[in-house]
């Protein structure tokens, strides 16, 4: 199966290409949000993915944006889980 790739610019300006888990809006807040991974193992074994929000710039390109908010967390937390038992 081919997976869906996106090209980022992380917080130290590297550009890197990673896989797209999921790509939605809650209905709760009507914010678009990214889960996404690099594929890297943390050291129990367990493939590290990432979340953030979707937001524009004055220039028409995206930025990703840290979740701060708790209640949006719980939110994206149904989210994965909702992917890990295949309903997403």
């Amino acid at each position: 199966m081919e997976k869906d790739t996106i090209k980022i610019i992380d917080e130290n300006g590297q550009e890197k290409v990673v896989d797209i888990v999921a790509f939605f809006t809650l209905k709760s807040n009507r914010k678009k949000y990214l889960i996404y991974t690099e594929n890297k193992k943390d050291e129990k074994g367990n493939v590290e993915i990432y979340t953030s929000e979707l937001t524009e710039n004055d220039k028409g390109a995206i930025i990703l944006a840290g979740v701060e908010d708790e209640m949006v967390w719980n939110d994206i937390k149904q989210v994965l889980v909702n992917i890990s038992k295949g309903l997403f």
